[in-house]
């Protein structure tokens, strides 16, 4: 007939290496999953960061100081998660 088969050891072989287009589809996944979870954590300390303003807000007592130090750095906190979302 003239047709020649691969060898099934050659198929086995070729069938067992990681292509680059799954190890691509796996690094990518993975990126998409590190940046859900930045994300999640940015939008929590956002909302954080709200509650913390509200609070310093509502309270006209001696500790504002303390609240307004406490909005500043959760504030930082927030920047820099979004710096690390942007930058991931």
């Amino acid at each position: 007939m003239g047709i020649k088969l691969p060898v099934p050891e050659k198929l086995l072989a070729i069938s067992q290496k990681p292509t680059a287009l799954f190890e691509t589809r796996c690094s990518v996944e993975e990126a998409v999953e590190l940046w859900e979870a930045s994300s999640d954590d940015l939008r929590r300390l956002r909302v954080i960061l709200g509650s913390k303003f509200e609070e310093a807000l509502k309270n006209s007592s001696i500790d504002i100081k303390r609240e307004l130090d406490e909005v500043e750095r959760v504030s930082k906190l927030v920047a820099a998660k979004l710096e690390e979302v942007e930058n991931g």
